[in-house]
Formats: structure tokens, sequence, C-alpha cells
């Protein structure tokens, strides 16, 4: 019972929401509640891209965690390796940059993972390439 009062403290709006605003963007609200939270809404990077950062969250709210990319996928013992290698993060960090080229970031990432396939074994990328390839396309 107290570990279920603990974790329901960690989303209290009165302290969640500074944590949410020292990386606004970010790091997303995982309550709908919070996110239609006026407070969290008042802040400058937040109501400078409340569409972006609605993308964002939609787009969060409909994924899954690296590894279990859907329940027609097995679990990916490898999904640690990929993320520690910073491909993903690279990839993320190339779209994020003012002049990218969607194409080449996806082939230079696509390759980067392909890379890891070989070296790690075999992965499924279809869903995290897909995954890549919409958000993009957004």
């Amino acid at each position: 019972a107290e570990a279920k009062l603990f974790a329901a403290s960690l989303f209290d709006p009165a302290g969640y929401i500074p944590q949410l605003h020292a990386a606004p963007g970010h790091v997303l609200p995982v309550l709908e509640t919070v996110a239609e939270n006026p407070a969290y809404r008042d802040n400058e990077i937040i109501d400078r891209y409340p569409q972006e950062i609605d993308l964002m969250a939609s787009a969060a709210a409909q994924g899954s965690n690296l590894g279990f990319e859907t329940t027609a996928h097995q679990p990916n013992a490898k999904a640690g390796e990929i993320i520690a290698s910073n491909a993903i993060a690279e990839l993320v960090q190339r779209v994020s940059t003012i002049s990218w080229v969607r194409d080449e970031v996806l082939a230079a990432g696509a390759s980067a993972l392909r890379d890891l396939q070989q070296q790690a074994g075999v992965i499924d990328l279809d869903a995290a390439y897909g995954s890549a390839s919409r958000l993009l396309a957004a």
C-alpha cells in the first residue's frame, strides 16, 4: 500500500509539473490530466510550440518501448545494445537540426541499425525504421 501511495505521489501536479518544466517538450507528461493542466501549459517553450508538443505527446502515447515494438514481435533482448549505441539518439539529433535532409537522415539511421543487427545478431528493424519514418512524415 505504501509503495502505491509513493508512486501516486510522483505524479502529484505540484511536484510533477516543475519536473516536466525542467526540460519542456523533452520530458512529456504521461497523464492526460497533467498534459491538459493549465499549470503545465504555462511555460514559455510549451506556449511557443503547442502543436509540436501535442504531436510528440500523441506519438509517444501510441508508441512502445524499444524491444517490445508490437504484440506481433517477440521481445528483443538486444534492445539495450541498440539504445546504448546512440544510433537512435543520433537520428533524432539530426532530425532536430535545421539543415537535415529526411531521406539522408533515415538512410544513415537505418545503416547504423543494420550494422548493429550484424554485430549483435538478428533483430527486427521493421518496427524501429517504420516508427522513425512515421515520425518524420508527420
